[in-house]
């Protein structure tokens, strides 16, 4: 296995080759828990507006320096993400500085609001410039942190991300204004 490790920009719009097709420009957007520990991989694709959720397990995938990631295709299907994968990843965290997920494409699609809570991207404890994985996408490897010196390169920790994942609250209910009105003072004196 490479030792090298793979940045987040280096898994955006890269060619994937599958046991059917090559699909010119992907993303694979893992997913990782607080160890840093990758259990699932996003993977959308430029042509449609498909939201697919792939299981990790050893020998998926195989990112090289250059050419086409290949997917492994024994008893690999990529299929839309389905309702009973919301749970598996819910309590899980990617990194997207890039919100592939705003894009038009996925304007209407069921699932990106759930995906966008878990971007960590901009909600981490530090400045994180980059994530790196290692070559295999088991685990989040080291960050790239801006400090007050420049840039430096940490081990991934744990306590870089939020103390815990809390659902977003509700937006406040914005009620109009009451309309103006006349007071009827005509009704105070017919009244008597």
């Amino acid at each position: 296995m490479n030792p090298l490790p793979v940045s987040a920009r280096r898994l955006c719009r890269r060619a994937l080759r599958t046991q059917d097709c090559v699909i010119p420009a992907a993303w694979l957007l893992p997913f990782f828990d607080r160890a840093g520990s990758v259990q699932a991989i996003m993977l959308l694709t430029s042509e449609s507006g498909d939201i697919c959720l792939l299981p990790w397990r050893p020998g998926l995938i195989n990112v090289p320096v250059w050419g086409p990631i290949s997917l492994a295709g024994h008893g690999t299907s990529i299929r839309a993400i389905a309702d009973e994968q919301f749970k598996k990843i819910e309590l899980l965290w990617h990194f997207d500085p890039w919100w592939v997920l705003a894009a038009d494409r996925y304007a209407a699609h069921r699932a990106v609001g759930p995906l966008k809570a878990t971007n960590c991207a901009g909600r981490l404890r530090r400045k994180v410039k980059m994530v790196y994985y290692r070559r295999d996408l088991s685990r989040l490897s080291s960050v790239r942190i801006r400090t007050r010196n420049g840039i430096e390169i940490e081990s991934w920790k744990r306590d870089l991300l939020l103390a815990s994942k809390v659902a977003p609250a509700p937006a406040p209910i914005e009620r109009a204004p009451p309309a103006w009105r006349l007071d009827p003072i005509w009704k105070l004196w017919t009244a008597r």
